[in-house]
């Protein structure tokens, strides 16, 4: 079972723990010693040498340093005075520096009693910088994949290349990877029930598909279930949490938020699911920002205290999150014109939470239960039973990467073949990879026994939701060009009879003109926009040349042949000829007749 394998990856990661320090080069000639009486020093007392103690007791663990044999660090063992385990990385740079003050206040952070006397606390740095200890770690920096070693906060899952791993986070590091209840107790309250609901069966699905990533090179983004109050929304971040650690609050974090603090957030969930709750929350002109960063996984440039460039945080990830605002929506909050870019929406694959069939999120209720009870009761079950499933399934993957990876493969091929057409391509087709993604990610969660759904359950429900998607979006092509049409549309229906002045009536006054209309052939009016216009008024925010293309594949743009240059039309207002865009919306166009 699922379950026996998790528990077996525990016992290994609690196996590996470093050894005790199996002593010095040279421990006749070293004048310290450390003992179960606290840090000893060998000082002449009198005619004799003795030991004496001048700090508590504490380990010299291990040698950490990074893949690149940089950033070594002693880490440091000790017990505070509730009996409570305390293992701390000391920066051996720091030490070197003169910063140890700064060192000692972190192992007294931790509850350990460091000296007060300058004498003693230069003697602990030393001890600790002199120390030998057997074990030597590669230190990591980031959750996730290291080499064929998952790594979470307490264990490391599978086996790394070649040596043992230890996370160190740099700075303070809260985290919500924690398990309560069981496995099976999860498969039996919570996924079994899912099924049959698209949204939740996605969501849950999200949580299993972020660990391949990286391994099938895919791109992060994420999924963003909007809707009103009350439709459960805040159930399926509770639901697709679970597999990881608690709900809320916990695993779930809240998108009040600044993109620096994201950030952090990012990287703690680094080839992992992070669940964001409530998009309303957060300052409409960080929301763009963090679309883009988020699905980019790159994080801000920033200088290092000695000035130089520090390295730029990378993470790759899957995020979900919930508000009653779409990502357009909330970066117009910040006004001035601003709109969200078809790369920042196809980051953020925007999706109504209401499933269409009268209760909300749901589509499938258990017999007997009312919307709102089964909600409540998913939310109970997720808070009992939580932290088993993510685990579980990349301690499956991580002795078959080879297999899994083709085995995903075949189903986001098959998904893709059955799913899209041949006009599904650029975004649409970049969208559909990730819901073709999530959809093998639960066929193969299935495999591993973890998910209790008969076959083609996940990928029926990545269609449902990839069909909707699409639907909401407007069709499987651009995004840009389908923004440009609809904006010269929104200005022609408002302005098409106040800015545009007839072309055979000179006398006709209209302030602030944009060019001027006709009758076509049809009786239907069209506009002659001279180029300045078209680029000053229409076509503002957009490449004009990808907008005249946008609305000729919409039959508004009227050209000569192919080409998409203005026309020289005679206008007889003013008695000469311009070169102008014609444009025509058609019989339902403003001011016809």
């Amino acid at each position: 079972m699922a379950e026996d394998l998790i528990r077996a990856a525990l016992e290994e990661a609690q196996g590996s723990r470093p050894a005790r320090p199996d002593g010095l080069l040279n421990p006749e000639a070293w004048p310290y010693r450390l003992a179960e009486a606290g840090v000893q020093k060998r000082q002449k007392i009198g005619d004799e040498l003795q030991w004496r103690v001048f700090a508590p007791p504490l380990e010299v663990l291990a040698d950490l340093r990074d893949g690149e044999g940089r950033g070594w660090s002693r880490l440091i063992g000790f017990k505070d005075r509730d009996g409570r385990r305390h293992e701390i990385p000391l920066a051996m740079a720091e030490i070197g520096a003169g910063r140890g003050a700064e060192l000692l206040a972190l192992l007294a952070s931790g509850g350990y009693e460091t000296p007060i006397q300058s004498a003693a606390r230069s003697d602990l740095l030393n001890c600790i910088m002199q120390a030998r200890p057997a074990a030597r770690l590669r230190k990591v920096e980031r959750l996730g994949w290291h080499g064929g070693a998952y790594v979470l906060p307490d264990q490391a899952i599978g086996a790394p290349q070649g040596e043992r791993i230890a996370f160190q986070p740099p700075g303070d590091f809260e985290h919500a990877f924690r398990a309560a209840g069981s496995l099976e107790g999860w498969r039996e309250e919570i996924a079994a029930p899912c099924a049959g609901n698209s949204r939740l069966v996605l969501s849950l699905c999200m949580g299993f598909a972020a660990p391949l990533l990286g391994l099938l090179e895919e791109e992060g983004g994420g999924v963003h279930l909007r809707g009103g109050s009350s439709l459960g929304k805040t159930t399926a971040l509770n639901v697709a949490a679970s597999l990881w650690g608690g709900g809320e609050p916990g695993y779930v974090r809240s998108w009040r938020a600044t993109s620096n603090a994201l950030e952090g957030v990012a990287l703690a969930h680094n080839d992992g699911l992070l669940c964001l709750d409530e998009l309303g929350e957060c300052d409409p002109r960080a929301a763009g920002e963090a679309a883009y960063m988020l699905g980019n996984g790159l994080g801000k440039g920033r200088a290092s205290r000695s000035g130089s460039a520090r390295a730029v945080a990378r993470w790759r990830l899957l995020f979900l999150s919930t508000g009653e605002l779409s990502l357009s929506d909330k970066i117009a909050e910040a006004g001035a014109g601003k709109r969200a870019r078809a790369g920042q929406e196809l980051r953020f694959l925007d999706l109504p939470a209401d499933a269409g069939a009268g209760l909300g999120i749901f589509e499938r209720l258990p017999e007997g239960r009312a919307p709102g009870d089964f909600s409540k009761a998913l939310k109970e079950a997720a808070r009992r039973h939580h932290g088993w499933a993510g685990p579980a399934f990349v301690a499956w993957i991580a002795p078959r990467r080879e297999e899994v990876r083709e085995a995903a493969k075949a189903f986001m091929t098959e998904f893709l073949r059955r799913a899209t057409s041949e006009k599904t391509a650029g975004q649409a087709g970049r969208a559909a990879r990730r819901f073709a993604l999530i959809g093998a990610a639960g066929e193969l969660a299935r495999e591993a026994g973890i998910l209790p759904w008969p076959p083609g359950e996940a990928l029926r429900a990545a269609e449902i939701c990839l069909r909707v998607w699409l639907e909401e979006r407007g069709g499987d092509g651009s995004a840009e060009a389908r923004a440009a049409v609809e904006q010269v549309r929104g200005f022609l229906e408002a302005h098409g009879a106040s800015r545009f002045q007839s072309a055979e009536v000179a006398s006709e006054r209209v302030i602030e003109r944009l060019g001027y209309w006709r009758s076509g052939p049809d009786s239907a009016r069209e506009y002659l926009i001279p180029t300045s216009s078209f680029k000053r008024a229409l076509a503002a925010g957009h490449d004009p040349k990808l907008m005249l293309q946008a609305l000729k594949a919409a039959g508004i743009l009227r050209t000569e042949g192919e080409a998409l240059a203005a026309q020289s039309i005679y206008i007889g207002a003013e008695g000469r000829s311009l070169r102008v865009h014609v444009l025509r919306l058609g019989e339902e166009g403003p001011g016809h007749g």
